[in-house]
């Protein structure tokens, strides 16, 4: 029973120090983390390199997950270009990962707005390959 104790008294002290470590938004600003989604809105959306081109709708305060290809051994990385800020704000960027990286967006205002990523492979001729999704706030 006293380990018991102990546990859930260190487990205590260190709940306040979680709240310290916040997250960084894409401008190095320190944010809240993500929270849940209150009922209504539904779960979160996920989309990746395949659905580039379609219509996504989202609630306002609802999150969305982007999956897009990259390797950090080969150099092939993606980046928003398109930030679509009239309608999402960035909630989380990718880390380096190896073989995906996922941007997390809140909806914002109600509205239209464009979200684009451009991906390319360092030192390559190849074309910059663009991904981008029509981002509807309902």
């Amino acid at each position: 029973m006293k380990a018991i104790r102990a546990i859930s008294g260190t487990a205590l002290l260190l709940l306040p120090l979680l709240g310290l470590c916040g997250w960084r938004s894409a401008q190095g600003r320190e944010v809240p983390a993500p929270t849940l989604l209150p009922a209504g809105h539904g779960t979160m959306v996920k989309v990746g390199a395949a659905d580039a081109g379609r219509e996504i709708r989202l609630a306002s305060g609802q999150l969305l997950s982007v999956d897009l290809p990259a390797t950090s051994a080969s150099g092939y990385s993606c980046w928003v270009s398109g930030p679509a800020g009239r309608v999402l704000d960035i909630e989380r960027e990718p880390a380096r990962a190896i073989l995906s990286r996922t941007w997390i967006f809140r909806a914002g205002e109600h509205g239209r707005d464009e979200l684009r990523f451009d991906c390319h492979q360092e030192l390559s001729s190849e074309p910059v390959r663009r991904y981008a999704f029509q981002i509807q706030v309902e």
